[in-house]
């Protein structure tokens, strides 16, 4: 956005007037703004790009969208809708469903759209990993520990309490660690996973900064899985 439509958007907030394009008439206005950026406007307000103004003015209930490749639990979810709206014909292999969760998707959801648009075109009733766009083929996972399935996350989770017994972690502290052992997860994923653990009752989900921790049927529970 440029630095003259930026400050014609702060009047508009500010006085709630325009003025349409070639009229001289105010016209008071009563709406809602919803912006969305791919960028980190925080940072480009440190380095005078977006007037802090501006910034302050729209980032009144900042809402962070986590990027596809940090919601794997959402990538199926989000292609049976697309595959529905694009009329597809087809369905995705096992094989492809298992890629679709590895692979980092760096081009959000609209790489997905793209990716599932270019198959319906394929005339095939299944997708298999050898109709998949060869650029996407290429990529090789580098997360050590991407593939694990969700159970072995729920266990990795409760070996991890475990560690820090009787000491509780926060939902961030376990996601720093997983992503320093290269265990593709999300923080939504995180959050699924200690709650079936705490039904499971494994877990005790603690108030504030306590964080969450094992409990004995839990480490039971591990104790359990090395016999």
């Amino acid at each position: 956005m440029s630095a003259n439509l930026q400050i014609k958007l702060l009047r508009v907030l500010q006085e709630k007037e325009i003025i349409r394009v070639g009229g001289n008439r105010i016209i008071k206005i009563d709406v809602r703004i919803i912006a969305a950026s791919n960028e980190n406007i925080r940072e480009l307000t440190l380095q005078n790009k977006f007037r802090k103004d501006l910034y302050y003015r729209l980032n009144t209930i900042p809402i962070e969208v986590p990027p596809l490749r940090e919601r794997e639990e959402d990538v199926l979810v989000i292609s049976e809708y697309i595959m529905e709206k694009i009329k597809a014909g087809f369905v995705l292999s096992p094989q492809v469903k298992e890629f679709f969760l590895k692979y980092r998707w760096e081009g959000n959801i609209r790489e997905l759209y793209n990716v599932l648009e270019y198959l319906k075109y394929l005339d095939e009733k299944e997708i298999r990993i050898e109709h998949l766009p060869k650029y996407i083929t290429d990529f090789e996972p580098q997360e050590q520990h991407a593939a694990l399935s969700y159970r072995e996350k729920e266990v990795y989770i409760l070996r991890l309490l475990e560690s820090s017994f009787p000491v509780g972690i926060g939902r961030r502290k376990i996601l720093d660690r997983c992503r320093k052992d290269g265990v593709g997860i999300s923080e939504s994923l995180i959050r699924k996973i200690l709650s079936d653990l705490e039904k499971k009752d494994f877990i005790t989900i603690n108030e504030g900064r306590c964080g969450t921790t094992i409990n004995d049927k839990g480490v039971m529970y591990l104790r359990s899985l090395v016999l």
